[in-house]
């Protein structure tokens, strides 16, 4: 129940012995596969959360008063808010104190999440076994300390807030580009420290999570699309760059043999599991890779036409890599409307390809880094459109960020837009266009595809960056 939504909640209520074990079984193996864990690990995770927060969170009493900073008021009464975060999102990975007589009992916990850090502050105001949750650090100095330390904007101004700051350096940045701002800048500073406080708490407090660690980080990247279909169907590709110096291989008599092990889930929007994969690729190579080099490597998942999410984790040896929870959409080769597959760009010096169903070859660059004086290999996948159907493809590259017509006007508008038409075959037709980039200053960009038929269109969007 400290977990689940509503909705499964009340699925729960009205099944009736077995089904009820198989929809928590359902739920939790969901979570398992999700973050790439062993199936069962999950639930196991789960009742250590419980077990420690009971003899660590538990309330001594039920009755709950809140003050005006106290935002979250907790629906359960069995623990302290250290203990709902604790159960949803597990062992904080750094936890700081700064326990002195003039301020209450406080810590602030920091959980690294890939869609931003997460940092949650506590205090125990009422009662030193109730610690609550706020938005900023300085409401552990009450209502009335928050707003001194807000107008003043100086976080070095008052000595309690000072030491509340300094405590936190370890934490974030944030805290020590606070106590270096001065009133000029201190105030905006505590205005995005709370802010960050209050998405902290509406994410942890409505999720939970399990991230994959591993003992080092591997130094790689990994890129996820949907492209490559042939004809038994669609398909979801897989690369991977590992630079020279992240490399731990395996040497023998005609060379050496760098191990990797690949997995990855694919969840349908209702969560629901799609394709699994757990491979192990052994790539060999006659020479060690030179320094600044990077070794490459692709995996195809055959999945049915859709949106999905994916998450995908690459080990070698003790280090490890977990991708971000990617959205992917592949075409769907018969309608009923238009649908374009994840754009695939590529370059000929980087030797990462595949030959697709009419013979042509599909390049693709995980790096997403391209040389001016080398063309970029566009691929992309149209489906869902009658046979002799008249379409148009626009292309753009700008920077990345927008901005009104004016900004954009003094900006120069896009670095490169071209357009084309074409004729659809029927059924999903790949079409490839080679893009020059030689008048494109070096920096970051973004490609923006847009396919245009019968009134409707579909966008692809991807980042690239343009080296000398």
């Amino acid at each position: 129940a400290m977990i689940m939504a509503d909705s499964m909640l009340r699925a729960l209520d009205a099944a009736n012995g077995p089904a009820r074990a198989t929809l928590v079984r359902r739920f939790f193996e969901g979570r398992d596969r999700d973050e790439l864990h062993p199936v069962g690990g999950r639930l196991r995770e789960h009742y250590a959360r419980l077990d420690y927060a009971q003899r660590n969170f538990r309330l001594v009493t039920r009755n709950r008063q809140y003050n005006i900073e106290e935002r979250y008021r907790s629906t359960q009464d069995e623990f302290d808010d250290r203990g709902v975060i604790w159960v949803r999102q597990g062992a904080p990975d750094q936890r700081v104190q700064h326990n002195v007589p003039e301020i209450e009992p406080n810590e602030s916990w920091r959980y690294r999440r890939e869609g931003g850090d997460l940092i949650f502050h506590f205090v125990a105001r009422q009662d030193v076994q109730d610690f609550r949750l706020v938005e900023s650090l300085f409401d552990i100095l009450g209502f009335r300390g928050a707003m001194v330390a807000r107008d003043s904007g100086d976080v070095n101004v008052f000595a309690a807030v000072e030491e509340l700051a300094r405590s936190r350096e370890p934490l974030a940045p944030r805290y020590s580009r606070m106590l270096s701002a001065g009133r000029g800048g201190g105030g905006t500073l505590q205005t995005e420290e709370r802010a960050a406080g209050r998405r902290a708490i509406a994410i942890g407090t409505t999720t939970d999570g399990w991230p994959r660690r591993y003992p080092r980080v591997l130094d790689g990247t990994m890129f996820v699309a949907a492209a490559g279909a042939d004809s038994v169907g669609p398909k979801i590709q897989l690369a991977f760059a590992v630079p020279a110096s992240a490399l731990t291989p395996d040497s023998m008599e005609a060379g050496w043999v760098h191990v990797f092990r690949l997995q990855a889930t694919v969840l349908g929007v209702d969560g629901s599991t799609v394709a699994t994969m757990d491979s192990v690729r052994r790539i060999f190579t006659r020479t060690p890779v030179l320094a600044g080099e990077q070794l490459l490597a692709r995996a195809p998942i055959r999945v049915p036409p859709g949106q999905y999410t994916i998450r995908a984790a690459l080990e070698h040896g003790t280090a490890g890599l977990v991708s971000r929870r990617d959205t992917v959409w592949v075409a769907a080769p018969a309608g009923p409307t238009l649908s374009l597959a994840d754009l695939i760009v590529g370059s000929r010096n980087i030797r990462l390809f595949w030959i697709a169903e009419d013979g042509d070859t599909t390049w693709l660059n995980p790096l997403a880094r391209f040389r001016r004086a080398e063309p970029a290999q566009l691929t992309l996948e149209i489906g869902g459109l009658p046979v002799g159907t008249p379409y148009r493809i626009e292309v753009r590259i700008s920077r990345p960020g927008g901005g009104n017509a004016i900004s954009r006007l003094f900006r120069g508008g896009a670095a490169l837009r071209v357009a084309f038409d074409g004729i659809h075959p029927g059924g999903l037709e790949t079409v490839r266009r080679e893009l020059a980039l030689d008048e494109i200053k070096p920096g970051t960009y973004l490609l923006e595809v847009t396919v245009t038929a019968n009134g409707a269109n579909a966008m692809r969007r991807q980042q690239l960056t343009v080296v000398k």
